[in-house]
Parts: structure tokens; C-alpha cells; sequence
């Protein structure tokens, strides 16, 4: 159920956006729909991506697992959230005033949720002790993940169309580098990853809505 949870907090965004429209410019309608999507999750995705982002910062295995559990935000943590939450704003900006444009908020939030819940279950979990991101890993089963990635592209070209059949392709591509990248660096996922994960995604997704018209 990963990608209709992501598609609902992509509709609550948009739909938001739509109403502060009506009598804001689109820029704080944007704003509107970021900053209601972050309450939505609890922010629980920015923070894994700072994390993250942090943690990466580091020089060894060991310390970047350290790092990321650490609830403090450095200067990177910082950095990243300021450019995601600025990054997503200019484009849901962008897509506010064009026709169907906000659909595309449905498709990123179903299509970043489904490759959370693929990756979660097919990639290893990089710490010895179990946490959020070591459920998926250790419970979740390849039948479910696949249904996960069916229905977030079904969703995504129910919403988008054929941008977000593109985009569906794109986000897994980008996926699958930064999954590379992950085993490489920590031996497999944990949950700030998979928060960075469903950050990155969505964004891939919403700029592919912005650059196809």
C-alpha cells in the first residue's frame, strides 16, 4: 500500500496548492503544498535524507552509520534540506499554472513510495541491530514489492499520463545508482536512505512533469 499512502499525500499537496491559487500567486500556493506534505510525514523523510547526507560526510563505514543516528543536523543535513525543500518549491511553482500539472504531485508521491517499499525489501540492511528501515528487509516479501512497483507506474500513468510513465523510468534509474551507491558505501539501506530515497525520487519525478509538457 506504499504508493496509494504516497498518492493520497501527493493529492492532500495538490490540492492544496489548487486552493491557494484562487487567490495567491503560485509561488505561495508551492509553498502551501511543500510545507503540508512535510506535515503529512512528520518531516521523516527530510530528516532521513539530512541524515543521510551527513553520515556521507564521513570517513568510514562505521562512523556514517554513527553519524546517521545521531538526531543532531550538521552542515550538510542542513544544506541538503534547504536545497530539496527549495528545489521541490520552484518546481511545484512551476507546474501550479499548467494544465494537469498538479497530477504530477500524485504520481511523485505513489512512484517514490513504491521504489522505497523495492528497495526496502531487495536491498540488505546495512546495521547489525534492527530499526525502521531493517522491517522491510527482514519481513517484507517479493510478491508485495512487486505489487508496490505496479501500482505506483499504474498510478503514475493513471495521474501523468505518459510523463509519468517517463518519470517512473527516470526515478528508477536514479534509484538504482543511488542503491549502487549505498552498498557500496554502507553495505546496504537504512532508514534515513530510504528517506533520501523517496526525497530524491519525488523530486526526479516532478521535475520530468515540469521539463515534458
Amino acid at each position: 500500500m506504499f504508493p496509494v499512502v504516497g498518492a493520497l499525500i501527493g493529492a492532500c499537496a495538490a490540492g492544496v496548492a489548487w486552493t491557494l491559487r484562487t487567490a495567491f500567486p503560485a509561488g505561495v500556493a508551492a509553498v502551501g503544498a511543500v510545507a503540508v506534505e512535510v506535515i503529512l510525514t512528520g518531516g521523516l523523510h527530510v530528516d532521513g535524507l539530512a541524515d543521510t547526507c551527513d553520515g556521507y560526510g564521513a570517513s568510514t563505514r562505521e562512523r556514517a552509520l554513527e553519524v546517521m543516528r545521531d538526531h543532531s543536523i550538521g552542515t550538510y543535513g542542513a544544506v541538503a534540506i534547504v536545497v530539496d525543500l527549495l528545489l521541490k518549491t520552484v518546481v511545484v511553482a512551476g507546474l501550479v499554472d499548467r494544465s494537469g500539472g498538479l497530477w504530477t504531485l500524485v504520481a511523485a508521491g505513489a512512484v517514490s513510495r513504491a521504489i522505497v517499499g523495492v528497495l526496502g525489501t531487495a536491498t540488505p540492511y546495512a546495521r547489525s541491530s534492527v530499526g525502521i528501515g531493517g522491517v522491510l528487509s527482514d519481513h517484507g516479501r517479493p510478491i508485495w514489492a512487486a505489487s508496490a512497483a505496479i501500482l505506483g507506474v499504474v498510478i503514475a500513468s493513471a495521474t501523468a499520463g505518459i510523463r509519468g510513465l517517463i518519470a517512473s523510468a527516470v526515478a528508477a534509474g536514479v534509484s538504482g545508482v543511488w542503491t549502487w551507491r549505498c552498498l557500496r558505501r554502507l553495505g546496504g539501506m537504512t532508514g534515513d536512505t530510504l528517506g533520501a530515497t523517496v526525497e530524491g525520487t519525488q523530486a526526479a519525478v516532478l521535475l520530468v512533469g515540469l521539463a515534458f509538457r
